[in-house]
């Protein structure tokens, strides 16, 4: 999806009850495309949190020897902070595998919690429980996507006529 500083490739699938049914047929709304990159997202706050993000020089071996990273290397080391990221795994923070490092001055750290959450377009004021809030969080449906969807087919369905999605806070 263009509309998130993340690469995530999902089917959407609108099943409508017969009866509400239009002349017309349903039609997904057009995403825009809005160039975000993950510099959108990094948390300048909190530094003494992010600095335990950060991969000791085993981890980062470690991800760098992974078959993947080497087949695939722009797809752990995110060296351009200017392009979105890849999809977030749910057992993001868990293993080093599917790990996704970006680079801090001469470090490179693994997102926070609050970049994920951004990530995945949650709004700023978002929160979880800490125990599984990355599993939730990677596993969950886009807020701004869902949200596109769902006043497009209010609006097919007249349940909310002229609902323009660019008018849902989000």
């Amino acid at each position: 999806v263009t509309l998130l500083p993340q690469e995530r490739c999902r089917l959407f699938l609108v099943g409508i009850r017969q009866d509400l049914q239009r002349e017309k047929e349903f039609q997904f709304p057009i995403l825009p495309n809005l160039q975000r990159g993950i510099e959108d997202i990094i948390q300048l706050d909190r530094q003494d949190e992010l600095e335990k993000l950060i991969l000791n020089p085993t981890q980062l071996s470690k991800v760098k020897a992974q078959k993947y990273t080497q087949e695939h290397p722009g797809a752990r080391v995110l060296s351009n902070l200017k392009l979105p990221g890849k999809t977030i795994q749910s057992s993001y923070m868990k293993y080093m595998v599917g790990s996704q490092c970006i680079p801090i001055g001469n470090d490179w750290r693994r997102f926070s919690s609050r970049e994920v959450d951004r990530l995945q377009g949650f709004p700023e004021g978002f929160q979880l429980c800490q125990q599984r809030a990355h599993h939730m969080v990677c596993n969950a449906v886009s807020p701004p996507v869902i949200s596109m969807i769902a006043s497009s087919l209010l609006d097919y369905v007249q349940l909310c006529p002229n609902l323009n999605y660019h008018d849902v806070a989000w």
